[in-house]
């Protein structure tokens, strides 16, 4: 009987020890995943709103900005530019055209590679993802991908006798693309 006493002990004590390990392991799973889901579920990103002479828009607090003279926002990360919202011209005679447009806008070291039109906002906009190269001139060649979205107004421009287009751009995957359309779903032109 001493035997299976000591048999029916030691299975006993395995059966406690395995019962402690798993629910121990289930807890710990557990709080890995509630953290987990507590992190993914952090929708709401802190913002701060900038208006400048021709629009406003909200950022994320945990980007440093600079307006220059112009009224265009530098957007910076541990002193790298990480994205731009600026206000640029368009000749009206291409404004039919967003090929046109941008071809207007947009710089020669620039190739365009996906465009399509966004609904629901205050005048036409497109969604444009360039991938921008060095001068072919420059000792180091490297390239970035920029994801924009351009806002093309009807809004004349007297200083440079063209019409109005804002365009807000991130570097990517330095900012998120949820960061740019949180950005492009906040701004708003300033009626002067």
């Amino acid at each position: 009987m001493t035997s299976i006493n000591k048999t029916l002990t030691t299975i006993f004590i395995l059966i406690i020890l395995l019962i402690f390990c798993f629910t121990g392991c289930i807890s710990k799973e557990t709080k890995e995943n509630n953290a987990s889901s507590l992190h993914s579920s952090q929708v709401n990103v802190e913002t701060k709103n900038i208006k400048t002479k021709y629009f406003e828009v909200d950022i994320p607090t945990t980007y440093v900005t600079d307006v220059n003279y112009n009224g265009d926002i530098v957007l910076k990360k541990d002193d790298e530019i990480v994205g731009e919202i600026q206000l640029m011209g368009y000749d009206s005679e291409k404004s039919g055209n967003i090929d046109f447009i941008l071809d207007d806008l947009l710089g020669n070291n620039e190739t365009m590679t996906n465009t399509k039109e966004l609904l629901g906002y205050f005048t036409k906009t497109y969604e444009v993802t360039l991938e921008r190269s060095s001068p072919a001139a420059a000792s180091i060649q490297n390239s970035q991908i920029e994801k924009h979205i351009i806002f093309i107004t009807q809004n004349y421009f007297e200083k440079t006798s063209t019409y109005i287009a804002y365009d807000i751009y991130i570097i990517s995957p330095t900012l998120s693309d949820d960061t740019l359309i949180n950005m492009a779903k906040s701004f708003k032109e300033v009626k002067n």
